[in-house]
């Protein structure tokens, strides 16, 4: 009904669960309320020195690739981290732009067809191989 259209924008209710509600739906439903939430929640380990260290990937601006080593850059840090480029790519809010470049995207200030500027000054290029993925990706958001 088009009368409740404006409250369910005031609300920004996560999912709807159809009649008859089964206990499946319902499960369905707070799991993606569950998995929203947790996103903000969802850590990275990187290593300083012997010691490992649980990064918010929400503190995170962007990975740096160098040869086998990965660098997790934050406001105030930049740490080493083993993962795979592949791994972290497939992170909810973050986008590869470059073969050596993943970024989170609540970091963007603006971006144009060869490049990102993120909030703290930092511009990346965009390669050509990656361009049309990023133009589409943040053209939707």
């Amino acid at each position: 009904h088009r009368k409740y259209a404006p409250k369910l924008f005031k609300s920004r209710p996560i999912d709807f669960i159809e009649k008859p509600a089964t206990e499946e739906k319902i499960e369905d439903a707070f799991n993606a309320y569950f998995k929203i939430v947790n996103e903000g929640n969802m850590y990275i380990k990187v290593k300083v020195g012997y010691t490992t260290n649980m990064v918010l990937c929400k503190d995170v601006l962007y990975f740096i690739r160098e040869r086998r080593k990965i660098y997790v850059i934050t406001k105030d840090k930049k740490y080493e981290c083993y993962t795979s480029f592949d791994e972290i790519k497939n992170m909810n809010g973050f986008i590869q732009i470059h073969k050596s470049h993943i970024i989170n995207i609540s970091y963007i200030k603006s971006y144009d067809y060869n490049s990102v500027i993120l909030t703290d000054g930092t511009v990346l290029k965009i390669s050509q191989s990656h361009r049309k993925e990023v133009r589409d990706y943040l053209e939707e958001l």
